[in-house]
């Protein structure tokens, strides 16, 4: 009877050790996950992309965006918005998704900043504050002789304010404004909300008429989170942005170059309804994803365009539109479908697209090891890209597209491959130092239960017991699982 009573106190033992170790495990991970820092990224791949000498010259000679903090696609669609809609057609895309490793502002600041993913730029939490290291459309407008300018939140300065010539932001009842190279002054500024945004976005505007321009509103963010998304007042924080917005959009129209800009609406993210008058969002949830996106401006095509589009074609989008190269370091595409191009300006930025991503793909084959696994794929990459060139240089725009699109192909081919092999091999790893770990310990369990065999009595009782414990145990993973998965 002490035998069979040690061998199941072992075997309690050894499972709780065992549920011990995963939730410390578990706990870890969650607590270090702000700090992670991808190791195979690709960034920063620049410099690795130019349009120079091409003579592509400017579509558009300002950009403002407007980002529409934690407003939700179906509240956007469905709530009346006269000012926007007194601007005429826009390019609507229906189906237009944030950052979905998680949704929440930072990123979302970082992706309409780069077009770069967040699995790539670091970007994960609202704890970033850091200076942004990937290439941004903030850097692109700078080195191209351009004027940046910010309204809103202090984050957008933490991040990018290195490359913005004007920033007016608010911080913990501060109004900080600086101007970059400079002055930095700070101003007692209690409460302020998106009427605030708005007057100072008309000053500087008067002031300085930047060339590109973000103008960030947050009061649909704060009432969403304190009394939901569906709540009157979250639906009346969008409606007066409209109004703001086209306070603000008023000004470049009596400026005579409202038909010279280019004009972005959109969100860093969503919002979900957690209680009756409680929202939330950072999860992968559809409405936490599910974004606006507006865009409107000379060679903008309007209409309804239902196909998915992810956050990060925003800046190469506007990329084309002013003229500019697309920033180095971005992940996502042209939102070609909406643009009136001409041949010769679809293949500019076809081929400068095929250079950034193979400049990643070998970007990513250097930090991960893997330089010659790829080569038949790295050479079609060069060599399309070789062709793209020489049909351009030739007049043969379809032709220098066409080459373009498939290197482009074989670059990210590359992409996809390196991370899908390293990520078997960083598995295959794992369950292989999980083995020695667990493996002998198992053997161990077996060798001391068959020499015991014949002395235990294992009577109905005892096997109840074990299958208790079992199932407890079971069942206690199942809860840990699903309580990390939740919070």
């Amino acid at each position: 009877m002490k035998r069979r009573t040690g061998v199941l106190a072992f075997t309690v033992f050894l499972m709780l050790g065992v549920t011990i170790g995963s939730m410390a495990v578990a706990l870890h991970g969650y607590e270090t996950y702000v700090e992670f820092a991808n190791p195979y990224s690709y960034v920063p791949a620049r410099p690795s992309s130019s349009i120079s000498g091409m003579g592509m010259t400017p579509i558009v000679n300002y950009t403002i965006v407007f980002v529409l903090d934690g407003v939700r696609a179906d509240t956007f669609f469905s709530t009346e918005k006269p000012n926007i809609e007194a601007l005429g057609e826009w390019a609507n895309f229906t189906d237009t998704t944030c950052s979905t490793l998680i949704s929440v502002s930072r990123t979302g600041y970082g992706v309409i900043s780069s077009g770069v993913n967040s699995s790539e730029s670091e970007v994960i939490s609202n704890d970033y504050d850091e200076e942004f290291r990937a290439d941004t459309i903030w850097n692109a407008t700078v080195r191209n002789s351009g004027k940046t300018a910010v309204v809103g939140s202090y984050s957008w300065y933490v991040m990018f304010g290195k490359w913005i010539n004007y920033t007016i932001t608010f911080s913990e009842g501060q109004l900080v404004n600086v101007t970059n190279p400079g002055s930095r002054i700070e101003t007692p500024l209690e409460d302020p909300d998106d009427s605030t945004v708005s007057q100072f976005a008309q000053a500087l505007f008067d002031s300085q008429r930047p060339t590109l321009m973000i103008v960030h509103f947050s009061d649909t963010d704060h009432e969403g989170e304190t009394k939901g998304p569906f709540s009157q007042e979250y639906v009346d924080a969008l409606r007066s942005e409209d109004e703001y917005i086209g306070a603000i959009l008023s000004k470049y129209e009596d400026a005579g170059i409202l038909n010279q800009t280019a004009v972005v609406i959109t969100s860093d993210h969503g919002m979900v309804g957690v209680a009756a008058d409680r929202g939330s969002h950072g999860g992968v949830e559809r409405e936490a994803l599910h974004i606006p996106l507006l865009i409107r401006g000379p060679s903008v095509t309007p209409g309804i365009y239902s196909g998915s589009v992810h956050q990060n074609s925003i800046v190469p989008t506007l990329s084309v539109l002013l003229g500019n190269e697309i920033p180095s370091d971005c992940s996502g595409r042209v939102l070609f479908e909406c643009l009136s191009l001409t041949e010769r300006q679809e293949a500019i930025y076809r081929m400068n697209l095929a250079q950034i991503r193979l400049s990643q793909a070998l970007s990513r084959l250097r930090v991960m090891g893997y330089e010659g696994m790829f080569d038949s794929s790295e050479q079609l990459a060069i060599q399309y890209l070789n062709f793209a060139d020489d049909n351009f240089t030739s007049s043969l725009y379809a032709a220098s597209i066409a080459s373009s699109q498939i290197s482009e192909r074989h670059s990210l081919d590359i992409l996809r491959s390196a991370k899908m092999f390293k990520v078997s091999s960083e598995v295959t790893t794992r369950l292989a130092i999980i083995g020695v770990i667990v493996g002998p310990m198992l053997l161990l369990i077996g060798f001391l239960a068959y020499r015991k065999r014949n002395e235990l009595a294992w009577t109905t009782a005892t096997k109840k017991l074990l299958g208790v414990i079992v199932v407890s145990v079971f069942f206690y993973f199942a809860f840990l699982l699903a309580s990390i998965v939740l919070t």
